[in-house]
């Protein structure tokens, strides 16, 4: 990002984390459209000319930066979050993991990462059927879900593994 533009020198980041949570646009001059293209990467849903702004052209731009946010968040939830279980599945424990360990390094704070798995589940899917072993994966989610704080990181990785990451 042009540091003239936002006056910022983290404001690539915090472009990136605002356009996470919210539908995010720009109203620009001519003179800036160049910078069009990095808008866009950092997460940006439209840029407007000031010189072609009206009414109905702002409305349908909201309305579409909406749905588009609305669509790409829903997509995002959906390939990191475990169906059956409804906690971080593999990809998504490891995205926000990533994360996490990042920031516990800048803090210098410890991280602890613990790793469960439910012993004899194919016993259990065998003997009882697969819905008694499915029900068994989600009790242990979601009890793992009550043990743990709200910013712990709570993932299945696979199968009757699941894995938690504390700072």
């Amino acid at each position: 990002m042009d540091d003239n533009i936002i006056g910022v020198h983290n404001a690539e980041q915090w472009i990136k984390d605002l356009a996470r949570e919210f539908p995010c646009l720009i109203i620009a001059h001519r003179q800036k459209s160049h910078l069009s293209k990095r808008f866009f990467e950092v997460g940006i849903q439209e840029v407007l000319q000031v010189d072609d702004l009206s009414v109905n052209l702002l409305r349908k731009t909201i309305f579409n930066a909406i749905e588009r946010h609305r669509l790409r968040k829903q997509l995002r939830e959906t390939s990191l979050i475990d169906s059956l279980t409804g906690i971080y599945n593999h990809r998504g424990f490891f995205s926000y993991a990533e994360q996490e360990i990042h920031l516990a390094i800048r803090l210098n704070t410890s991280v602890y990462l613990m790793y469960l798995d439910i012993d004899h589940m194919k016993w259990i899917n065998d003997s009882w059927g697969h819905e008694e072993g499915d029900y068994i994966l989600r009790e242990a989610a979601a009890l793992l879900k009550l043990s743990f704080r709200q910013t712990d990181i709570v993932g299945r990785l696979g199968g009757d593994e699941f894995a938690v990451l504390s700072i």
